[in-house]
């Protein structure tokens, strides 16, 4: 193959992948943005919670620190209450408009806020959401590499840089923030994506042995002869 011939098909390759990579960008960067927001929101659920919950109970003194914080009891309705993990006596109700915004980010995270039947459109579109921000974070990987190897070539796409115009500053701004943030989110991407995939196979897994009837265990004669 001819050297300039090559060389088209390398640029019309990666014109084609900018475009892709750029339309996939608009049509799904709300919900990533939804998803990221509402992720990093849930990260310090936990945290929260137990703040939150110590406040409504404090431990005596003479007791060790790590066991200050209340106990939780889970009842039917999504309901919970804070217990003395002492003495067994209930303390109260949690914080109820924490709680609330916990859920509320978990229904976005997941669903999109959609409820009822609407859940599986919305765990649909998040789960081709994430697909497609995997795609971006590995085509703009691939878009960023410089045609040219050299060290000023990494450098303009490494670091920021002062004194250029609107656009090429933003142009700047968007390759040194991707490039930075591409291995996280692409790791984050992928352990979505391996948890929706054992979840769905752990899902038909036991809906299998469910449906599969039980066969009757075979039995097994052994033949004495006669003496």
């Amino acid at each position: 193959m001819r050297p300039s011939l090559k060389i088209g098909r390398v640029k019309t390759f990666s014109s084609v992948l900018f475009w892709t990579h750029l339309a996939a960008g608009t049509a799904a960067g709300v919900v990533i943005l939804i998803m990221s927001v509402t992720g990093v929101a849930l990260t310090y659920e936990k945290q929260m919670l137990e703040w939150a919950d110590r406040r409504a109970w404090t431990a005596p003194s003479s007791l060790d620190a790590d066991r200050s914080a209340p106990a939780t009891i889970t009842l039917e309705g999504n309901k919970a209450l804070l217990t003395d993990p002492f003495t067994g006596a209930i303390i109260g109700e949690p914080s109820p408009r924490l709680r609330s915004f916990f859920r509320t980010m978990t229904a976005w995270h997941r669903y999109l806020a959609l409820e009822g039947t609407s859940r599986a459109t919305g765990k649909a579109l998040t789960g081709a959401a994430n697909l497609i921000f995997l795609f971006i974070v590995i085509s703009g990987l691939y878009l960023w590499v410089p045609r040219v190897w050299s060290s000023i070539q990494f450098k303009n796409v490494l670091w920021f840089r002062s004194g250029l115009a609107p656009k090429a500053r933003d142009f700047n701004w968007h390759n040194v923030i991707g490039v930075w943030t591409a291995v996280p989110s692409q790791s984050l991407c992928w352990a979505r994506c391996q948890s929706r995939i054992r979840g769905r196979a752990i899902s038909r897994i036991a809906s299998w042995a469910t449906r599969r009837p039980l066969l009757p265990r075979r039995q097994h004669f052994r033949t004495i002869k006669p003496a």
